[in-house]
């Protein structure tokens, strides 16, 4: 019985340490993120609800405690939200650089009105980054 929970105790220290072997390089990597500004998208014209949430957010993570570089609003007001939205889906670069902010009512509101095709089009473009 002992040998088998030696055993088992070996196993599980050899897949830590190949897991952590496989893991810590991606770690050391992430710390490099970000190395400049990241921009946030706000559909909607600046000083309304949305846009002042993306401000507090912003200011937050400039800090030295939380991502160390600038955050910098723009603001692609028009059609509800959906302009600003649409802006993100298609032309923002996936690079992790490029962030949204978004009204979470209008979004529901959209993909209601919107045809569905069209909704599972832009749903399929974030999840996959295509």
């Amino acid at each position: 019985m002992l040998k088998k929970i030696t055993k088992t105790l070996q196993t599980s220290a050899l897949a830590l340490a190949v897991a952590s072997a496989a893991v810590l390089p991606q770690l050391a990597q992430a710390d490099a993120y970000p190395e400049r500004p990241v921009s946030m998208v706000v559909s909607y014209s600046p000083g309304g609800a949305t846009d002042f949430q993306a401000r507090i957010v912003t200011m937050l993570a400039g800090n030295e405690d939380y991502l160390g570089q600038p955050m910098v609003i723009l603001n692609k007001p028009g059609a509800g939200g959906k302009v600003g939205w649409d802006f993100f889906a298609s032309k923002a670069k996936k690079n992790g650089y490029e962030l949204a902010a978004y009204n979470v009512p209008h979004f529901i509101a959209q993909s209601i009105v919107l045809k569905p095709n069209t909704t599972s089009i832009i749903w399929s473009q974030l999840l996959t980054g295509g």
